[in-house]
């Protein structure tokens, strides 16, 4: 989520975002809400540090709420764009692992090393990955193809660069 850009607004009820392509979409702030219960009992007893300590304990609930929404706001727009893969229900194979590479716009450094995304997984998800990428290094077929993609990401995003408008 930290590389996730990242606006803050202070006013209003809806807003407007212009992507990278120069596609502006507008929408509404979204509610996000928990519930706190608090016995004034223990309130008046413990003072106002309890509330604090009751309310940060809430703190998680909303990250989950903020994480779904993103989630589903990332789901819309790939669906939208077409960049879905769908695994069927099947592990992740190399050749699915390139498919999804192939979908994506993939940008590299000032030294030319391609910048990977990032993918959103369950930790048991994100770990079982790892270790399948690790394994997927020893082979030189999938190495070959992964070097083919990234050079023509690379040639693609060239590409791009060149015809980029730079503004004063």
């Amino acid at each position: 989520m930290s590389q996730i850009k990242a606006v803050r607004h202070f006013e209003g009820d809806e807003l407007k975002v212009t992507d990278a392509t120069g596609q502006t979409e507008e929408s509404t702030y979204k509610t996000l809400t928990d519930e706190l219960r608090v016995d004034y009992q223990v309130l008046i007893d413990r003072g106002p540090d309890y509330l604090a300590t009751r309310s940060e304990e809430r703190t998680p609930e909303f990250g989950r709420q903020q994480l779904n929404m993103v989630r589903e706001h990332i789901d819309e727009i790939t669906a939208r764009t077409g960049n879905v893969v769908d695994a069927a229900g099947q592990e992740i194979t190399p050749s699915l692992y390139l498919k999804v590479l192939e979908n994506m716009e993939i940008g590299f450094s000032e030294h030319g090393e391609p910048q990977l995304p990032t993918f959103l997984a369950s930790p048991e998800l994100g770990e079982r990955l790892k270790a399948k990428m690790q394994e997927w290094e020893t082979d030189q077929c999938y190495k070959k193809k992964l070097a083919e993609l990234i050079e023509r990401k690379r040639q693609e995003w060239r590409d791009r660069e060149s015809h980029r408008k730079l503004v004063d």
